[in-house]
């Protein structure tokens, strides 16, 4: 690649974030601009110190927000409330002043040397309103209300061969619900736009359209969140899976507490098999279609720790046995491991994945 050439992919890949990130902006500029904001500081219930209050109430001033002292009414308490009128937004915010001066809003307190942090926190409520910035919170910063709209809408199945097609044409009629468009994060559209025509290689027809989408990304080493934008709308937010901790799960943990011959009965049928080295993709795609159930592979992760499930033959005595039975021999003799998981819509499948060492959490 000439010089020439090579400057201009350079300047493209720029503008593709430039774009981006003013978008960003613009948005988080017009969520401040329509946010009216009003904060309240409660005096302690018992003993109360007006001059503390006062204090605080310099502390906003300084920071360019009123604050309005005032005494507690019955069952007050530490509260973020938020109105919304067409693009308006109006966000109603109550503190409690303790006796030691600290003063108390939902979920965080601070004192009056606090000044930097409360700043940044009156920012993110004037950019996404009651619920805060969406980075770092469970469930990604989703409300119930929220998560659950998420969930729904990505519950239809994929109703197309996925097996030969492209990424994108797969993309293209994948059936997410229209109010959560599919968005490539800024600093990956470049890299994203040349995976695209990659060929999908597993089966995904009839899963939803959540566990398909982020099984067809994972493979490439992509996987996508719901993005809750400062405008209060949802965004499913396709990003590289080394820069984010948050991607949306290859389907769900199933209820421990029902049994497994329960939500995948065809697995725990009793059969008469046996079979001499044979490739353990052939193994696999034999007990998904004996028992109707489907049977995905962590192909990334299998590249990782080089597993060739085309290459690796595996071998079971014959006798009267159960599908689950096989299938837990057959991968660990590749070293992996099975779980039954289910897809948004309730439906049970197989993930196979190399076997991950359980490391705990440094305290």
């Amino acid at each position: 690649m000439s010089f020439h050439q090579s400057l201009i992919t350079i300047t493209a890949c720029l503008s593709f974030l430039l774009t981006g990130l003013m978008s960003q902006v613009a948005v988080a500029q017009s969520a401040v601009d329509n946010t009216f904001l009003t904060v309240e500081i409660m005096l302690p219930a018992i003993v109360g110190d007006p001059v503390e209050a006062q204090r605080w109430g310099k502390v906003f001033e300084k920071l360019g927000q009123v604050a309005r002292i005032r005494q507690p009414l019955p069952g007050d308490k530490p509260d973020i409330k938020e109105t919304n009128r067409g693009p308006i937004r109006t966000l109603r915010v109550v503190g409690e002043l303790d006796r030691k001066g600290v003063l108390h809003f939902p979920g965080r307190s601070f004192t009056k040397n606090d000044t930097e942090q409360i700043k940044a926190w009156l920012k993110e409520l004037r950019v996404y309103g009651a619920q805060g910035s969406p980075d770092g919170k469970k469930f990604w910063g989703l409300n119930q209300t929220q998560f659950e709209t998420v969930v729904k809408g990505v519950s239809k199945p994929l109703e197309i061969d996925s097996v030969g097609k492209s990424l994108k044409e797969v993309l293209d009629d994948i059936p997410i619900d229209k109010t959560l468009p599919v968005v490539i994060h800024p600093s990956v559209k470049e890299s994203f736009f040349e995976i695209e025509m990659v060929k999908v290689t597993q089966q995904l027809q009839g899963l939803s359209s959540g566990t398909s989408l982020a099984v067809m990304l994972r493979t490439q080493g992509y996987g996508f969140r719901p993005l809750r934008t400062p405008a209060g709308t949802i965004e499913l937010t396709i990003e590289k899976l080394e820069s984010t901790s948050e991607a949306w799960p290859v389907g769900w943990d199933i209820d421990d507490s029902k049994p497994r011959n329960q939500i995948v009965p065809n697995l725990f049928k009793f059969i008469k098999t046996g079979f001499e080295a044979a490739p353990l993709s052939r193994v696999l795609s034999a007990i998904s279609e004996q028992t109707r159930t489907p049977i995905l592979i962590d192909e990334r992760l299998c590249k990782e720790k080089d597993i060739d499930i085309d290459s690796v033959d595996v071998s079971y005595p014959e006798k009267q046995t159960a599908w689950s039975l096989v299938l837990g021999s057959v991968v660990r003799q590749a070293r992996l491991t099975d779980k039954i998981r289910l897809d948004e819509a309730g439906k049970p499948f197989v993930w196979v994945a190399p076997f991950v060492p359980y490391v705990p959490k440094v305290k």
